[in-house]
């Protein structure tokens, strides 16, 4: 009842937000009002459905709906809010503890995730048009292995992780500039692409995510 009565209140303050007039210029170009149709945004309370008007521009090119760049939305729908707990459910915490969340979250919020995540090939853009959610972490620990420091990175909508790797390295090289004699070990799953960027990082110690990795290995 709660959700309802809040997915209704943002349904509204959505539609509100699309008062752009009969034109609008962007990027040099004036798009002028085409149609009013139903869009929809994933919230943290679920689906919300609003009516936004879509803007054509004179000649050639893609059309714009202002209300969904001033909502924020991902590429999936996701406003940010959104999107950001599903990087932190899928990133943040275990299989078994992003799976129970999901489902106290009801199907909205699995549903939502797995639109973000659906169509990903190590970060390149499939037919569907999506791109790769990923992070990583950097942690400092100290010879007992215990956790000294860590920072977590995250990135959405990324093809490539380009940025994402470069966050990871200027972290990991910043440590290593402070203690020259700290020692490097690296981890990832099977991605060749997450090996390829580590080993850039000419690390000491190399470890393998083996249940990660398992079923990517042939059977013999």
């Amino acid at each position: 009842m709660v959700f309802g009565m809040a997915r209704s209140v943002l349904a509204d303050a959505f539609a509100a937000l699309d008062d752009h007039g009969d034109a609008v210029d962007a990027e040099g170009r004036t798009y002028r009002k085409a149609e009013v149709t139903r869009g929809r945004a994933m919230t943290m309370f679920g689906p919300v459905d609003f009516l936004r008007s879509r803007y054509r521009p004179s000649g050639t090119g893609a059309s714009l709906v202002p209300a969904e760049a001033v909502l924020g939305l991902t590429a999936g729908g996701l406003t940010p809010a959104a999107a950001g707990l599903s990087m932190y459910l899928t990133s943040g915490l275990t299989a078994r503890e992003s799976e129970d969340a999901f489902r106290n979250g009801g199907p909205h919020v699995k549903h939502g995730v797995l639109r973000m995540n659906a169509g990903t090939a190590d970060g390149k853009a499939t037919d569907a048009g999506w791109r790769e959610a990923s992070c990583g972490v950097v942690a400092l620990v100290d010879a007992e292995g215990d956790m000294l420091e860590s920072r977590c990175f995250g990135r959405l909508l990324e093809a490539g992780k380009a940025r994402l790797k470069s966050q990871l390295k200027a972290k990991a090289l910043h440590w290593l500039d402070l203690d020259p004699d700290l020692k490097l070990a690296v981890v990832a799953d099977g991605a060749p692409d997450g090996f390829r960027f580590l080993e850039t990082l000419c690390p000491d110690v190399v470890l393998l995510d083996f249940c990660a990795t398992l079923p990517r290995v042939p059977a013999r």
